[in-house]
């Protein structure tokens, strides 16, 4: 990758087109001087944003986020300066970031783990890129947040999320009752009929839950149930599919 070759990450049919690829183009070549090695972002984290967002990968996840930002606002159908614009499950992606650097009114940053909200904005004060908040978790704190602070998201943007929500009917259902967002815009490159990319998948999840996501949810039991000491494998397995819920006394037991 040349860091001083511009790239067509999308095509400049109009002026928002261009004032896209122009800053997805800085983008590109702050993200190529980024260094992480440094942070307390831990090993996965680290590991992900390099493997899957920088590094080879970088041209492809600009591209991707570009056009993502691009359509939604076409959608949309107001100026660029008019429209807030939330990034859904953003991970260490880089849609939040080029938002982030295109002019919107508000941007909001999500996504279910409140330390990748802590490594987001890690990464964005080395790349100095403004972001309005950092929520943390799933579409009920989304709404809750836009009730509370009475704000709404114009647009509410997700990339490879959709495939991972477990009741897509609800999800949206919820998300038309809460009259928070006027445009959802979710894309995915996730194909469950392409046997090699379900292979594909399969590993990568087993690999993730061997080792980030155990040490998650053993951080999050011992969180919930102070003082808990014993061995949590077991406890661990039966309860990674959901939040955690803790029954008040006399019964003290996790849900």
């Amino acid at each position: 990758m040349l860091k001083n070759k511009n790239y067509n990450f999308i095509d400049s049919k109009d002026e928002d087109a261009g004032l896209i690829n122009e800053r997805a183009n800085q983008l590109y070549k702050k993200i190529l001087d980024l260094d992480i090695s440094d942070t307390v972002i831990d090993e996965f984290g680290k590991y992900y944003f390099n493997n899957h967002h920088a590094g080879r990968r970088l041209i492809f996840s600009i591209e991707s986020s570009a056009n993502i930002i691009y359509h939604s606002v076409k959608q949309h159908n107001k100026k660029i300066s008019d429209t807030s614009f939330m990034d859904y499950g953003a991970g260490l992606g880089t849609l939040f970031l080029l938002a982030g650097m295109v002019g919107f009114k508000k941007v909001y940053f999500n996504d279910y783990f409140p330390q990748w909200a802590g490594y987001a904005k890690i990464i964005c004060k080395k790349l100095d890129i403004p972001i309005d908040d950092f929520i943390s978790g799933d579409i009920d704190a989304v709404i809750k947040y836009g009730k509370i602070n009475n704000v709404t998201f114009d647009i509410l943007a997700s990339r490879n999320v959709v495939e991972h929500i477990y009741d897509l009917r609800d999800f949206y259902a919820q998300l038309y009752r809460s009259d928070i967002t006027s445009l959802c815009y979710a894309t995915t490159t996730a194909n469950y009929h392409n046997a090699a990319m379900r292979l594909k998948h399969y590993w990568y999840h087993h690999k993730v839950e061997k080792k980030p996501i155990k040490k998650q949810r053993e951080d999050q039991l011992k969180e919930t149930v102070p003082g808990i000491n014993t061995d949590l494998t077991a406890l661990i397995k039966i309860t990674r599919e959901g939040p955690l819920l803790i029954l008040p006394k006399p019964w003290n037991c996790i849900l």
